[in-house]
């Protein structure tokens, strides 16, 4: 299988490439009222409004290398939900690294001990370069009743 590897932080993460629809350059967001603080806004992706997640932010990775200004990609991922319509998300990135081959044998359990977010967004971990790749399960870091709502949900005021 093929993966994307990509850096928040310090820290390397990984997306199955097949979830990625394309990788843009981050534009300006529209911000959301009362939105968490990793959801930093929407952008206009060739018309489509797309919600954009701050992994950073919602996995609780320290401030370093990639602070908020320079957040330079967005990686498009199309996240299918149990008996419904895939929806578009995007995901920012610090910086986009590579495609690569990730075989069942390379890929070792997540830690249980010291991770800072549930072992669950995780399929687990590799190396990569002499790094830690963290390769996460895009459907539920992204499918989480925190982070998508459902479209016909509605305000009333």
């Amino acid at each position: 299988m093929q993966y994307i590897r990509f850096r928040l932080g310090k820290e390397m993460y990984a997306l199955d490439v097949w979830q990625a629809r394309e990788i843009v350059d981050a534009p300006l967001l529209n911000q959301l009222p009362n939105a968490p603080a990793w959801l930093p806004g929407m952008m206009n992706l060739r018309g489509q409004v797309v919600p954009v997640v701050d992994l950073k932010e919602k996995f609780g990775l320290t401030a370093g290398i990639g602070d908020q200004e320079s957040r330079g990609y967005v990686i498009v991922v199309d996240v299918a939900r149990k008996d419904e319509d895939p929806v578009t998300v995007g995901v920012l990135a610090d910086e986009v690294l590579e495609v690569f081959d990730l075989g069942a044998l390379d890929l070792e359990p997540a830690p249980a001990f010291g991770a800072r977010y549930s072992r669950s967004y995780l399929l687990g971990m590799t190396k990569r370069e002499g790094a830690i790749v963290a390769v996460m399960d895009a459907p539920k870091v992204l499918s989480d009743s925190d982070v998508l709502v459902p479209a016909a949900e509605t305000v009333t005021v």
